[in-house]
């Protein structure tokens, strides 16, 4: 059975904040207590990231706080997942726990001491000071164990996909020395006529030279019986034309010997991409945002993808939340009569902005469909507006009309343009 953890609602005032600055080795932490006469006693010190010294510390701050009749509030900044050891050892002895923007702390620094130095035991400080203000904390949201493992799965399939990418790149570096004149492109390697050209001939035009032409058209039209002759009359003149590049046998084995190794390993990430997704596919069909999005005709791991980054959506109380999330929120640059430009802060999620940029650009490149008749419409006239920044105008638009549709069902036509009629009300409204 799957557990659900509730988003933590609290009230500073209520709560004995304890600072920590982390890094990968030790702990500063600040905290600040009332004292019998009246005056402030400043406690902090410096632990070992342990698990056995941050438990210690732990108990007697927790001791503190109900001291106080308060709860225990631990606030730190992420520091690259050094801070989850700390996190999980404070919920599991009852305390509170939020994050601190490392840009709050950056800018508070000045202002708390009037000096742009840094150290660990003021940015402890520091993280204390911006605890107080409601506003600068962010959310430690602990979700249902499914969602956990959906987020977790689509790092995998991210990693999986890089290596993909690397692969694939050294592929074609090492194709252009093999097989130099050849005039298809990169993709060629991968299709069906070029596997059985690596299977036949190991990628090597030489070897492809010495069957002559009769044999040649022969073995690639056993494997690809659906190969056009124009295609075949074309590969062949490449193969000539790159086998009078002439180089030594040795060098050809080990280009042969690397490429060999390099698609074996292109072929193992392409499996295990396929059954990562398959996993999320599965994973995500259980959650409720499955059926509540079915209706808004987007595929399904791509909002499996999607959701992996968000969490529930019912966490949040307005579509704003979630483009700050992705760092789609805008940023305003104005001062009296200056008017800079308007642009995205990019503050949030990269790979959530990742998975949105692809989902817009396969549908945007489709032609027709959910919002390309908008982004043609504005990509023509007297002043066609940049396609960078469409691109952003519907990654922002098609968020905001996915948070509708989870509260509704489906996209909320009246909102988006499904097409141009859509769009020519919208426009003559």
């Amino acid at each position: 059975m799957e557990r659900t953890v509730a988003q933590q609602k609290f009230n500073v005032q209520d709560c004995h904040v304890v600072g920590f600055d982390v890094s990968a080795k030790t702990l500063n932490w600040y905290t600040e207590e009332p004292g019998a006469d009246g005056r402030i006693l400043e406690r902090q010190s410096r632990i070992v990231n342990r698990t056995g010294a941050i438990g210690e510390l732990l108990q007697g701050l927790s001791e503190l706080a109900e001291r106080q009749g308060k709860g225990l509030l631990v606030a730190c900044e992420p520091s690259g997942g050094y801070e989850r050891k700390l996190m999980r050892l404070a919920r599991a002895k009852g305390a509170l726990t939020c994050y601190v923007s490392g840009e709050a702390t950056h800018k508070l620094t000045i202002l708390e001491s009037n000096d742009t130095g840094k150290n660990d035991p003021k940015d402890a400080r520091v993280i204390y000071r911006i605890a107080g203000l409601r506003t600068a904390l962010l959310t430690d949201r602990q979700t249902a164990c499914g969602y956990e493992q959906l987020r977790e799965l689509n790092r995998f399939y991210e990693d999986e996909d890089e290596q993909v990418v690397q692969v694939r790149n050294a592929i074609s570096a090492l194709r252009r020395k093999l097989f130099c004149d050849l005039r298809a492109g990169s993709d060629w390697l991968f299709g069906g006529t070029g596997q059985a050209f690596l299977a036949l001939y190991r990628g090597n035009p030489n070897r492809a030279v010495s069957d002559g032409w009769e044999r040649f058209q022969q073995n690639l039209k056993r494997c690809c019986p659906r190969v056009p002759a124009k295609t075949l009359r074309r590969l062949w003149e490449d193969v000539q034309s790159s086998a009078c590049l002439l180089q030594p046998d040795a060098v050809m084995a080990q280009w042969e010997a690397r490429l060999a190794t390099l698609m074996d390993d292109w072929r193992r990430h392409e499996l295990r991409k396929a059954d990562l997704k398959a996993t999320m596919v599965s994973l995500y069909e259980r959650l409720p945002e499955f059926i509540r999005l079915s209706g808004t005709g987007v595929s399904t791991f791509a909002l499996a993808r999607i959701i992996a980054e968000t969490g529930p959506l019912s966490d949040y109380r307005s579509w704003r939340q979630l483009l700050r999330l992705a760092g789609l929120n805008l940023n305003v640059h104005q001062s009296g009569a200056h008017k800079g430009q308007t642009r995205i802060s990019k503050k949030g999620s990269a790979l959530l902005r990742k998975v949105l940029y692809q989902q817009t650009f396969a549908v945007l490149t489709q032609g027709r469909g959910l919002f390309a008749d908008y982004f043609r419409k504005r990509r023509q006239g007297d002043h066609p507006v940049l396609a960078k920044k469409l691109y952003v105008n519907v990654m922002r638009k098609f968020l905001r009309a996915l948070f509708g549709a989870y509260h509704d069902g489906c996209f909320i036509t009246a909102r988006v343009f499904l097409d141009e009629i859509h769009y020519a009300r919208h426009h003559a409204a």
